[in-house]
């Protein structure tokens, strides 16, 4: 008798177990979202607006600067499996065009036609990307903002503040000191970070594209330089060093590092400030 009671129960308890693993089984968390952005600035954004509610990748590898896009068969593949695609603009990542022109753009946010502010770039600035737009948006977080507002509207998420009003304030305050003050870039991309900041703008080797200058503009930065004195030189991790190591030691002006595109952030809920907090610590050390 005793027997046969324990068998029964060692039965019941074997099928109770076999329930719960069914169960526990069919409890597992849906399959997050993904969201492939074209360069890292872009996957900053989208992975502070999601809070880790979504996987977030990016096409741009280390060793490119974000006009340097080219697709790849993993690149088409990535594309081809996300649930949301974010690019900057036509004008921006100009060599993936074709692409985008051929695919379903119903899952495509495109930041250029948001509702965000454009400074004007110097009179007669001239790009292979626009005469009239700086497109490296991020670098003005209320633009930042308008980017990851969209991004939550898209995937039905709560909006958050991916920097507070405080934090830019904070950052206000700290910048007056430098308003009079003059930097030499290595490359035109820092006029909403300037307007957002009633900073200076930047003196600049190359031009929005990051393209080479020609010899009549160089002579001309040349003569700039000499009457406006810039505390130093910034250059860009994937940029050719070889024309800020010629003119700082033309002009006896110190080198400094500056990284806008944010490729030492980790990807998170505070990417954004993060790389924000990192940008002015470097802009800071020009004067330093």
């Amino acid at each position: 008798m005793f027997k046969k009671n324990y068998l029964t129960s060692a039965l019941l308890f074997f099928c109770l177990s076999l329930n719960y693993s069914y169960d526990a089984a069919g409890e597992e968390e849906p399959k997050k979202l993904l969201i492939v952005t074209t360069i890292k600035p872009l996957s900053i954004i989208a992975a502070a607006a999601v809070q880790g509610k979504a996987k977030i990748e990016y096409l741009q590898s280390n060793a490119q600067t974000t006009h340097d896009l080219y697709l790849s068969p993993s690149s088409i593949r990535l594309l081809s499996s996300a649930d949301l695609v974010i690019r900057v603009s036509p004008d921006f990542e100009n060599h993936l065009n074709k692409y985008f022109e051929s695919r379903d753009q119903s899952n495509l946010i495109t930041a250029a036609n948001l509702n965000m502010k454009w400074p004007m770039t110097r009179p007669g600035a001239k790009s292979v990307h626009t005469n009239t737009h700086d497109l490296h948006f991020w670098l003005d977080p209320d633009n930042a903002s308008v980017l990851a507002t969209e991004i939550s509207e898209r995937l039905n998420l709560d909006a958050v503040e991916i920097m507070s009003e405080g934090e830019k304030s904070v950052y206000k305050k700290r910048l007056t000191k430098y308003r009079k003050r003059i930097s030499l870039a290595q490359h035109d991309a820092y006029s909403h970070f300037t307007n957002a900041f009633e900073l200076r703008p930047f003196l600049t080797i190359r031009d929005s594209a990051g393209q080479t200058r020609g010899v009549a503009s160089h002579y001309k930065i040349r003569e700039k330089v000499k009457l406006d004195s810039p505390a130093c030189i910034l250059i860009e991790p994937n940029y050719d060093k070889k024309e800020a190591k010629i003119l700082s030691a033309e002009l006896s002006v110190p080198i400094r590092r500056i990284d806008p595109e944010g490729l030492a952030i980790e990807l998170g809920p505070n990417a954004y400030t993060d790389f924000f907090k990192a940008f002015i610590m470097q802009y800071e050390s020009c004067f330093s």
